[in-house]
């Protein structure tokens, strides 16, 4: 009996999850943060859908624009930390994991807002995804043993008193990924008396390309065979897909010291052939899936308490459900042969987010800032019944995910016509910091 492998294949992504529909160990345990941008809305723990006073508030809520009455530009760069984690050994249930980190900087968002009498404009770059990251488990860490019988698992003792019971095992293997997308917007909005609407047009530049090379334990000599995702149409290469969203916002400022704000954020699809070859032969495509990015529908409010002191609160609702529309689970493939499971799901899930803003009442203009915000459990997870080994291999891999608190801390300088800002989020599985400059008229 040829042994079941199934790759742990959830995206875990923070304010928008961003999902890989199959079973490619390089794309495995990865938790993305598509928050909103800016290190000042970072620091408060990415509550500024009610606040939305800066530049950033082109992605962010782009009705706060309004608020803005002189030209300004921003630019922030960011540095994300990702545990990527992977089982590693052990039988089931008892199975363990260990964390693979890997570290990217880059330039993540730029924007120029040009202010008019009653709307504005502004024009800006978002780079929410840039990761790449390699990890062999082959050799360093034993594979994954369970025991199936004739209704299920069962453990190893009873399993040897079973006549027609076997055991399994998860093929060890290495795995690379190269993932990255950029945006590009145009947001626009006007006031009309206390309110404010705005809009943005966004158009996404998606690359990604995903390897994984398994070692088949079942048959002699133990071959390589790899299973790969691109996105395009192509079964190897770097080319770039795109897609086009909208985002809807309102502000309402129904006091001089109270600000409400709703976002609709449009999530983004592409196109994710996935191919297939054994060691010594080309690769062709078994099936094809799609990446996608769910929509996000959220509302806040900023009060300021003081003159100094502000707080902010935001709850966002994230389509993650959408996460394991046409999943593509690639069970085995040796000879060819290709099977596919039903049973993978993700949930639904809601953000919430808290912060404040206090500044320093002091010569130097200095404000504190330090949030919190819940990452509700939404990894892909199979919840099918456990028959098969291919049931057991897959809930071994697919075990969803945990909620995660993050919290946040940050600082900033800010005087008429300049601004920087520092900030740190964490979490278990993703660090961020991030330092933005504004420069205003």
């Amino acid at each position: 009996m040829r042994l079941p492998t199934i790759s742990f294949a959830s995206l875990l992504l923070a304010a928008a999850a961003f999902g890989q529909n199959t079973d490619i160990e390089a794309l495995s345990g990865l938790q993305f943060n598509f928050g909103n941008p800016g290190a000042r809305s970072l620091a408060m723990g990415g509550a500024f859908i009610g606040l939305a006073d800066d530049a950033s508030a082109a992605e962010a809520n782009p009705a706060g624009l309004t608020v803005l009455r002189k030209a300004e530009v921003s630019i922030e760069a960011r540095q994300t930390t990702t545990a990527q984690r992977f089982v590693t050994g052990g039988t089931f249930p008892f199975v363990t994991t260990a964390d693979f980190a890997s570290r990217r900087s880059a330039i993540s968002f730029a924007s120029a807002v040009i202010p008019t009498e009653h709307s504005v404009v502004a024009l800006y770059y978002h780079r929410p995804l840039s990761f790449r990251n390699r990890v062999d488990v082959t050799g360093r860490y034993s594979t994954p043993i369970f025991f199936v019988g004739p209704n299920g698992p069962v453990t190893r003792e009873q399993c040897a008193a079973m006549p027609d019971c076997q055991q399994h095992q998860i093929y060890p293997f290495s795995t690379a990924a190269d993932i990255d997308m950029e945006t590009f917007g145009m947001a626009a909005a006007r006031r009309f008396g206390t309110v404010s609407i705005g809009a943005a047009v966004r158009y996404h530049s998606f690359r990604e390309t995903a390897v994984t090379f398994r070692r088949d334990l079942d048959l002699p000599d133990q071959p390589m065979f790899t299973i790969t995702q691109t996105n395009g149409g192509q079964i190897v290469g770097r080319g770039r897909d795109s897609a086009v969203t909208l985002v809807a916002g309102i502000h309402w400022m129904p006091l001089a010291n109270l600000s409400v704000g709703a976002i609709y954020k449009e999530g983004a699809s592409f196109p994710a052939p996935i191919s297939a070859a054994v060691a010594g032969e080309s690769p062709a495509i078994i099936g094809t899936t799609r990446f996608h990015v769910p929509s996000t529908l959220g509302a806040g409010v900023g009060y300021r308490v003081t003159p100094a002191l502000t707080v902010n609160a935001d709850a966002v609702h994230v389509s993650y459900a959408h996460l394991t529309d046409q999943f593509l689970s690639v069970i085995e493939y040796g000879s060819g042969d290709v099977e596919q499971l039903a049973g993978y799901e993700t949930r639904n899930g809601i953000e919430w987010h808290g912060g404040l803003e206090y500044f320093v009442l002091s010569h130097v203009p200095l404000a504190v800032r330090a949030g919190w915000w819940r990452d509700p459990a939404h990894g892909i997870a199979y919840r099918a019944p456990l028959v098969s080994a291919h049931d057991v291999a897959a809930r071994i891999l697919f075990p969803g995910n945990r909620a995660e608190n993050h919290y946040s801390v940050g600082m900033g300088l800010s005087w008429p016509r300049f601004e920087v800002d520092a900030a740190d989020d964490t979490s278990r599985s993703l660090k961020t910091a991030s330092i933005s400059v504004i420069a205003r008229q």
